[in-house]
C-alpha cells in the first residue's frame, strides 16, 4: 500500500491566519507593507507604512487604498509618521517631531494637528493609546529623556507629562490596562515598565523578573517593545531575545510568561480574546499563549517569505481562510498518483490526478487525526480524462480542517 502524504502551508488573503490571528509583515507578502494595522469592523482595517503613508482596506487585508501621502518633516528629511492606533471612533497616528494626524470618520480623511516644537518636544512618537473614552497617551523620546504626551480631548490637543528622569532610553509602546496606563520600552542596558493613573502626574517603575542578569544587569530583562493589555489588568509586554513577561495586577509586577522559546526579537504584542495572547516578531515568528498556563508558549509557523519582520497583529474571523492542509492517498498497487492543494476564493480545492479510470475515491475530513468523517459530495469517480478534483469551503475563525483521499466507496 502506498501512502501520499501532502503538506502545504496556506496563506490566505495574502497574511498569516492563526488561530484568528492576523499577523502583517513589513515586507512584500501583503503586496501592501505594513509598520502598524489597526482594525476598525470586520471588514475594514488602517494600516501604516514603512514610509509613513495611511493606508485603508474593506476587504478584510486581502487589499488596501491609501488615504493619506507621505509626510515629511524638513529638516530633518525623515517620515513624520511612526505609529498609528484607535480608540472608540477617533484613529490617530504620529511620529517624528511629535506630528499628530487625527480621523473621526474609519481613516477616510485626516486632519493634521499642529508640531510641537523645540524647546517642547525634540524627539519621535513610537506608540499611542487610548482608554475608550477622551484620554490619549502618547510615548516615545524627547531630546534623549522620556517626556510622554497626553490628550484629554481625544487627541485634538496635546500635553507633555512630567518629564521621567530614570531610566533613560525610549519608551516603545502604551497601553491602557483598565486603571493604569502602561508603557514599555528599553536602552543599552535594558527593558523597563512604567505606569500611572493619571498621565498629567509621575509615572513609576514596574518590578520585572530577573531573566539576564548578565546580558541585562541594569533591568534584567532584554529591551522592550511592544505592550498589550486585556483593558481588564491584564498585561503583556515583549521585546527582544524572545521576551515576555506578564502581569496580572495592571502591570504593577511581571512575572515571565515563556521569555527564550524563540531568540528572534517580537515587535508586536494582541489579547486576542478570552486567555488567548499572541506575540510576534523577526523572522516571521508568531508565538501564543494562554494566560491561564503563561509558561506554556506556542510556536506557530512563519509566513512566507520566512524573512520578513512582522510588526502588527489585529484579530478577527478569517473568513473561510485555511491554515495547515493534510492530504492522505492511499491506494491497493503502486501508480503514478499525483495530488496537490490550493485555494480557490474561499475553497480548498483537492485536484487528484494519474489515478486509475473508473475507480472511485472519497475525502474524510477530520480536525484531529483521529475521528475521520466523510465530507459532503465528496465521492468521485475518476474518468481517467481530466484531473479529478473537489472544492470544500474553507473553516473560519482559525479552526483546523484536515482531509484525506482514499481509494473505494464511502463507508
Amino acid at each position: 500500500m502506498n501512502l501520499l502524504l501532502l503538506r502545504r502551508i496556506i496563506l490566505g488573503m495574502a497574511l498569516l491566519c492563526a488561530s484568528g490571528l492576523f499577523a502583517f509583515a513589513q515586507g512584500t507578502a501583503l503586496g501592501t507593507q505594513l509598520d502598524a494595522v489597526v482594525r476598525l469592523s470586520s471588514n475594514v482595517l488602517v494600516g501604516l507604512t514603512p514610509t509613513g503613508a495611511l493606508v485603508r482596506s474593506v476587504d478584510n487585508g486581502t487589499t488596501f487604498t491609501q488615504v493619506r501621502a507621505t509626510d515629511i518633516v524638513t529638516p530633518p528629511a525623515t517620515r513624520a509618521l511612526l505609529t498609528l492606533a484607535a480608540s472608540n471612533s477617533v484613529l490617530i497616528a504620529a511620529g517624528d517631531a511629535g506630528g499628530f494626524v487625527r480621523s473621526t470618520d474609519g481613516g477616510v480623511t485626516w486632519s493634521t494637528l499642529k508640531y510641537m516644537t523645540s524647546p517642547s518636544f525634540v524627539g519621535s512618537i513610537q506608540g499611542l493609546a487610548g482608554n475608550g473614552n477622551t484620554t490619549w497617551v502618547a510615548v516615545g523620546v524627547n531630546n534623549t529623556k522620556l517626556t510622554p504626551l497626553y490628550s484629554t480631548d481625544s487627541g485634538v490637543t496635546w500635553h507633555l507629562s512630567p518629564t521621567i528622569a530614570s531610566p533613560t532610553g525610549k519608551l516603545r509602546s502604551v497601553v491602557w490596562s483598565g486603571q493604569y496606563w502602561v508603557a514599555a520600552g528599553g536602552n543599552s542596558g535594558g527593558g523597563f515598565v512604567l505606569r500611572t493613573t493619571n498621565p498629567s502626574t509621575a509615572w513609576s517603575l514596574a518590578t520585572v523578573p530577573s531573566l539576564d542578569p548578565f546580558l541585562y544587569p541594569q533591568t534584567q530583562i532584554a529591551p522592550l517593545s511592544a505592550v498589550a493589555s486585556n483593558g481588564s489588568g491584564l498585561v503583556l509586554a515583549v521585546g527582544e531575545a524572545g521576551t515576555l513577561i506578564y502581569s496580572a495586577d495592571h502591570g504593577a509586577t511581571f512575572s515571565d510568561a515563556g521569555s527564550g522559546y524563540v531568540s528572534d526579537n517580537l515587535r508586536a504584542a494582541l489579547f486576542v480574546s478570552g486567555t488567548q495572547w499572541a506575540a510576534a516578531g523577526d523572522l516571521g515568528v508568531v508565538v501564543t499563549f494562554d494566560s491561564t498556563v503563561p509558561s506554556t508558549v506556542t510556536v506557530r509557523q512563519t509566513p512566507s517569505p520566512a524573512s520578513e519582520t512582522i510588526s502588527g497583529l489585529v484579530s478577527g474571523s478569517t473568513a473561510g481562510t485555511y491554515l495547515v492542509a493534510t492530504l492522505s492517498l492511499t491506494s491497493t498497487a503502486p501508480q503514478a498518483i499525483t495530488a496537490s492543494i490550493s485555494v480557490v476564493s474561499n475553497q480548498l480545492r483537492v485536484e487528484l490526478g494519474g489515478a486509475v479510470s473508473g475507480s472511485s475515491y472519497f475525502v474524510e475530513q477530520s480536525s484531529d487525526l483521529v475521528t475521520w468523517s466523510a465530507a459532503s459530495g465528496s465521492t468521485k469517480t475518476y474518468g481517467g480524462v481530466t484531473a479529478l478534483f473537489w472544492d470544500f469551503a474553507l473553516p473560519g475563525g482559525g479552526s483546523k480542517s484536515l482531509y484525506r483521499i482514499k481509494l473505494g466507496s464511502t463507508p
